[in-house]
């Protein structure tokens, strides 16, 4: 009756483990960054899991999903992926959307997002180059989609959530 959370690889699962300890000894607001590690491990159990087949293109979208995963950066032609996987647009769509439980689209946002977040708080990088390495010409643009998917502006999440330690 309880929930498995299934595990592709340890080494990760222990190093987002040791991030959410140190928060816990922070004084500060640190929900943020508490939030998108938990997101994160949830998202890597969720890639990792062995629960019963959707159907025969479950291992075809676990393919495409993490080789997203692995290079977010990139920007994917998902008419190809789909031909690559041996589907239409529509049923490798349908059946990623029943697997991944969001659009490729906006799964690949999403893991930006996270990567957006992590180098905004950890690094000393400008802006203006976090945007630039994770594919966005214009930081102008990058920082609206930041603000639309966060509420804060990259600026304003990187005060918030930076640890003192790294706080400038």
């Amino acid at each position: 009756s309880r929930p498995l959370w299934h595990i592709s690889d340890p080494q990760i699962l222990m190093k987002k483990l040791r991030e959410l300890q140190a928060l816990s000894f922070k004084h500060e607001a640190v929900a943020d960054r508490a939030d998108l590690i938990c997101e994160s491990m949830i998202m890597e159990s969720l890639l990792a899991r062995t629960a019963a087949p959707l159907g025969h293109g479950e291992d075809k979208i676990r393919r495409a999903a993490n080789m997203i995963r692995k290079d977010f950066v990139k920007e994917y032609d998902y008419d190809k992926l789909a031909e690559d996987s041996g589907m239409s647009l529509s049923t490798f769509r349908r059946i990623w959307l029943q697997y991944i439980g969001m659009p490729p689209d906006k799964y690949r946002t999403h893991l930006l997002l996270q990567e957006a977040c992590r180098m905004i708080v950890e690094s000393e990088k400008p802006i203006k180059e976090i945007a630039s390495e994770l594919g966005f010409d214009d930081q102008l643009y990058f920082s609206r989609r930041f603000h639309k998917l966060t509420g804060e502006t990259p600026t304003d999440y990187r005060r918030i959530n930076r640890p003192p330690h790294l706080a400038g």
